[in-house]
């Protein structure tokens, strides 16, 4: 019986090392120049459904749309990131990601808290519709 790390090896040709963990979250089989576009098409999916729910957050509250708007800018980077051999962008774009992690806390906290307390504890200031 195989250990779980050399059924991966094994799944991806007996591949160890960088090229093993860059072929981890991907197809086995699928050759390692292609990893990154596969990536990329995948973030750029996300992309595309944070810019919808962006447009829709624009009709709730500022808080929520901040949240989304971070994220979409997050996704974007990583996108762009994953197609380009340039780490900075990917860099960012996990900066981002942080960033979208702390205000999303702020704003789920926010909405439990608030409908607890019965009052507004922490604004997430309601947007015109």
């Amino acid at each position: 019986m195989l250990s779980r790390s050399a059924e991966v090896t094994a799944a991806q040709g007996g591949r160890s090392g960088p090229e093993q963990r860059r072929g981890k979250f991907v197809l086995p089989g699928l050759p390692a120049g292609d990893a990154n576009t596969a990536t990329g098409i995948f973030l750029g999916a996300w992309t595309i459904f944070t810019l919808y729910m962006w447009v829709a957050s624009l009709r709730t509250n500022a808080a929520l749309a901040a949240v989304f708007t971070v994220l979409l800018v997050a996704f974007t980077l990583l996108t762009f990131g994953a197609f380009n051999p340039d780490t900075s962008l990917t860099e960012w774009g996990g900066y981002f990601g942080i960033a979208t992690a702390v205000l999303a806390w702020y704003v789920s906290f926010a909405g439990v808290a608030n409908s607890t307390w019965g009052k507004t504890l922490l604004p997430i200031y309601p947007l015109k519709k």
